[in-house]
C-alpha cells in the first residue's frame, strides 16, 4: 500500500500510519469499495518531536 508505515489493529479497527495519506487514502479506496468510516488525521508538531525524539532515544541506547 503506497505510503503506508504500519498497520495496527485497535478494538475491530484498522488504524494506518502513513507518509502520504493521499496516495493510501486512494490506494484503499479503489481496492476495497466497501470500506467506511475513514477518518483522516494529522498529527501535530509536537506528537512529530517527540516521535523523531523517542527513536533518537531508542537507537542511543541500543549502540
Amino acid at each position: 500500500m503506497p505510503g503506508v508505515r504500519s498497520v495496527e489493529h485497535r478494538a475491530g479497527q484498522l488504524a494506518l500510519v502513513s507518509d502520504d495519506s493521499d496516495a493510501t487514502l486512494r490506494a484503499l479506496l479503489a481496492a476495497h469499495d466497501d470500506i467506511h468510516d475513514i477518518e483522516v488525521t494529522a498529527h501535530t508538531m509536537d506528537e512529530a518531536f517527540l516521535a523523531l525524539t523517542e527513536a533518537h532515544e531508542t537507537e542511543g541506547a541500543t549502540r
